[in-house]
């Protein structure tokens, strides 16, 4: 039965799996606004390392509230300032899919005034309505999550809004080299599916 009060000892297999699943489970929270799923993920994850692991965290709380207090201060402080930066990015990155959208409705040829007007009586866009003329409340929940896990939050945002958007960047420059391949490798078959 001693195995089990040290299968999550630091530095063993258990440890690292159990932080491995508390990362991907928070990283999921994040970026499915779940709050309160991330913060039972991350209070089952410390009762299971002080319970069945070896780091003793209420002992430290006990010990050093000086320095707990100072760690929770300077969290809030990143979160919140993380917040406001992640906030001028999600709204770019909607910017830039309304865009993206209006783009590919129109040529360039295409974007007259009187197209413009109808794109704007027309255009079902909700998301982007909703998010221009609603209140920062009705995003309270999404900022108060990047806050909180700000530190999922940042790594995520990193990954999805940086490295994605260089491989969309890299997808644009070079669309013309995967569009030729394609035609030379259904060249032989592409008279078969057209119309006449």
């Amino acid at each position: 039965m001693e195995w089990f009060f040290g299968l999550f000892v630091l530095g063993s297999f258990g440890f690292w799996t159990l932080v491995v699943i508390a990362n991907i489970a928070l990283f999921a929270c994040t970026e499915n606004e779940r709050p309160f799923l991330g913060i039972f993920v991350l209070l089952g994850t410390f009762l299971l390392l002080q319970f069945l692991g070896d780091l003793h965290l209420f002992t430290y709380l006990k010990n050093h509230p000086f320095a707990i207090f100072m760690y929770f201060g300077g969290y809030l402080v990143c979160g919140t300032v993380w917040s406001v930066l992640k906030w001028y990015f999600y709204l770019l990155n909607k910017k830039e899919e309304y865009e993206e959208l209006k783009k590919q409705h129109f040529s360039d040829s295409d974007m007259d005034e009187k197209n413009l007007e109808n794109w704007k009586r027309t255009n079902t866009h909700s998301e982007m309505k909703r998010l221009i003329r609603s209140s920062i409340f009705d995003y309270k929940e999404k900022i108060v999550t990047w806050m909180t896990f700000w530190p999922w939050s940042v790594l995520w945002t990193l990954i999805d809004d940086f490295v994605f958007k260089v491989f969309n960047k890299i997808f644009y420059y070079i669309r013309g080299l995967y569009e030729s391949i394609k035609k030379r490798v259904f060249a032989s078959i592409e008279p078969d599916f057209s119309t006449k």
